[in-house]
């Protein structure tokens, strides 16, 4: 019978093999794998490695595998929180605001299980300052379609019924 450790660094190297093929799908069902059942150090390295690969999958199939690592890596929250962080990022860029304040907020949450430190209190900043953007983003966004629905009625909409006139 093959170790846990062993098979894990098997399964990588293979996936590996796979990506260098190009068969993507392949690779990505075999790190899948790997961080369901793996190692956890080894279902770290499975989890980034199969987030970098470049797929067409609808996401459901991704958001299966954050879930199922958010359970099996629940002792890395550090982990978990710098993952959740990127990903956040990475959806700020795509202006995909909804995903990327669930991820800020995940990261949050996996933080508040982590003793603090200067990397800690940095990842904190970072959700924290992310998440303000967006929520000030998306009261933008939707002051400026409510100044736009109410124009085209030829009505004006009082500025005092606009998020940021409130919040003033």
């Amino acid at each position: 019978s093959v170790s846990a450790d062993v098979y894990g660094t098997l399964a990588l190297q293979a996936a590996e093999a796979f990506t260098v093929k190009k068969d993507f799908s392949n690779a990505y069902s075999v790190y899948a794998g790997v961080v369901r059942t793996g190692v956890p150090s080894q279902a770290v390295i499975a989890l980034q490695r199969a987030w970098e690969l470049p797929l067409s999958a609808d996401g459901s199939e991704r958001a299966a595998l954050l879930t199922d690592a958010g359970v099996r890596l629940h002792e890395y929250p550090q982990f978990l929180a710098e993952f959740r962080t990127r990903l956040g990022t990475d959806g700020f860029g795509r202006k995909n605001y909804r995903d990327a304040e669930a991820d800020f907020t995940l990261s949050k949450q996996y933080l508040e299980a982590v003793s603090p430190s200067p990397d800690i209190r940095f990842l904190q900043t970072v959700n924290a300052l992310y998440l303000t953007e967006i929520r000030f983003r998306t009261a933008a966004g939707v002051s400026e379609a409510a100044r736009s629905e109410s124009k085209r009625n030829g009505a004006a909409l009082p500025e005092a019924a606009l998020p940021e006139a409130a919040a003033a």
